[in-house]
């Protein structure tokens, strides 16, 4: 299906590896220390080229098709292993949490600005939910409902923009737009978790 030199410009170098753990980069994403079991190397394959930016099988723009052709690839058994594909398929559990690690680690702007995002819009939402303080004369309640609409407008814009990098960073997988938000979380949990570690 794609020649060797189609394979040279992934970001995770893991065509022609024999041990996926020997890619030094991987290291980096939360979630693969989890997976254990036989089939391991075959599931950091797939996410790996499924979700790597500069994967050949980006190509595929119909991504149900893409996950078969990763999965085929990858020697799955679509028989014997149909509830595994099925789970990777669906991004269950830790899956999804592994692949916004593989993205993270490829595009940290992207990652970094939905973070941002996120926490701007929290703020707007917090800040628009305190009630106005009764008992003030009808000018500074009017001042204070025009404030609360304009938090309200910027807070429907902040979260357009949320869903725009989540779209973007799905690269057009529906399935992924759907779970980022959570994966994105836990990872953000994880990544403090490891600060805080790293300080003690």
């Amino acid at each position: 299906m794609f020649k060797d030199d189609d394979f040279l410009k992934m970001e995770f170098q893991i065509y022609n590896v024999r041990d996926v753990d020997q890619v030094d980069r991987l290291r980096n994403i939360y979630g693969l220390e989890l997976l254990v079991g036989n089939n391991r190397d075959k599931i950091i394959r797939y996410l790996l080229y499924m979700y790597d930016y500069g994967s050949p099988f980006q190509t595929i723009r119909d991504v149900p098709q893409r996950k078969r052709a990763v999965a085929m690839h990858c020697n799955f058994d679509f028989h014997k292993e149909e509830k595994l594909l099925k789970d990777l398929f669906s991004l269950e559990g830790i899956y999804s949490v592994i692949v916004v690690g593989i993205l993270k680690e490829q595009n940290n702007a992207l990652y970094a600005s939905i973070v941002i995002k996120e926490q701007l819009f929290h703020q707007y939402a917090e800040r628009l939910i305190r009630p106005i303080t009764p008992g003030i004369s009808d000018k500074d309640e009017i001042d204070a409902l025009v404030k609360q609409q304009k938090l309200g407008q910027a807070l429907d814009e902040s979260l357009v923009s949320i869903q725009r990098a989540y779209k973007e960073m799905s690269g057009g997988d529906s399935i992924l737009e759907k779970v980022l938000p959570v994966a994105v979380q836990i990872t953000k949990t994880e990544s403090i978790a490891r600060m805080i570690k790293y300080r003690q």
